[in-house]
């Protein structure tokens, strides 16, 4: 996913192990979880162990009903190894700004975002995205003074993306001040400036997506191999099949859960600062068809991420705590 919005050129910090993989890390982009450092609760989605009673209600009502009673159960992790977290809305109509327009929107939004960057812009290509290598409609993005914060403006998507960086604060998706509000908030005053450019008419979200980006670090999160394939069982599934000690693995499982396409990356990578520190970088990524109510969309797929982080890391409780 990260190959779509450009937020691995963000990190700096990283590099790929493998030659391979280092143009696509050039454009990657990153993130992950709900399991917040801080005061908010963590959701965990449970639907899938709720008994449901389809008398009183649809099936459908009553496991969203059911997961959140149960996400207020589980506790925050303050080590969670959250890295990027990004949300974004394709529009129905490519109405949004271009490049002149979106300097514009920054004089606007000067005391909100301190400087921009342009980026090469995400196109559509049977269903998949990628990173055009030559000069054509941009991508902008507005960044805070802190660098945390930053929206990507293209005249046909938006996304919104907190960075961690050096903070130690993750102020989580779902609590009010969290990213899917920053992401709302920021979309609709787009909304607003189209409106006043395009004689009212403003783009609307057609489809949803939500990236979440984790950095698992050796010596913080794991500290031999073999720790790491207990806090990663598939890994170690995967390790079985190899023929050679030592063979690198990168995992990708993708599948339809409620309508959502559910995708989760595993691959190795290393610390640019520190190269002979490894690490693990996953990414769980959400991606849907609008479908009503975007606040109540965005909870729902941010679940089915945390769910999947869950299925991922079984021990994360006491590992991250």
């Amino acid at each position: 996913m990260l190959v779509r919005h450009g937020t691995w050129q963000s990190l700096g910090h990283l590099t790929p192990t493998r030659p391979s993989d280092r143009q696509a890390a050039a454009s990657n982009h990153p993130l992950y979880g709900e399991i917040a450092a801080g005061p908010p609760v963590i959701p965990r989605v449970v639907g899938s162990h709720v008994s449901a009673d389809t008398t009183s209600m649809p099936h459908r009502r009553l496991r969203r009903a059911s997961v959140w009673y149960f996400c207020r159960m589980r506790p925050a992790l303050p080590g969670a190894p959250i890295d990027e977290v990004v949300a974004g809305f394709v529009f129905d109509r490519a109405i949004g700004p271009d490049a002149v327009e979106s300097g514009i929107y920054l004089g606007e939004r000067a005391a909100s975002f301190s400087r921009h960057e342009i980026h090469e812009p995400v196109i559509e290509v049977e269903n998949a995205s990628m990173v055009l290598p030559f000069p054509a409609p941009t991508r902008t993005w507005l960044v805070s003074s802190d660098n945390h914060w930053l929206v990507q403006l293209q005249h046909d998507r938006f996304h919104a993306n907190w960075r961690r960086l050096t903070s130690t604060h993750y102020p989580g998706f779902a609590p009010e001040g969290g990213i899917m509000d920053f992401a709302l908030r920021e979309f609709a005053q787009l909304q607003d400036f189209c409106r006043h450019r395009r004689d009212g008419a403003a783009p609307q979200h057609a489809r949803v997506d939500v990236t979440k980006i984790d950095l698992l670090l050796q010596g913080t999160h794991w500290h031999t191999m073999e720790d790491a394939y207990t806090m990663l069982p598939a890994m170690k599934s995967a390790q079985s099949l190899l023929s050679a000690g030592g063979s690198e693995i990168s995992l990708q499982t993708q599948e339809v859960v409620e309508d959502v396409t559910l995708t989760i990356s595993v691959a190795a990578a290393r610390l640019r600062a520190e190269p002979d520190r490894s690490l693990f970088r996953v990414e769980f990524r959400a991606v849907q068809t609008a479908t009503g109510g975007l606040r109540d969309q965005l909870l729902h797929m941010n679940n089915l991420l945390n769910e999947a982080f869950w299925r991922l890391i079984p021990d994360a409780e006491t590992r991250f705590k």
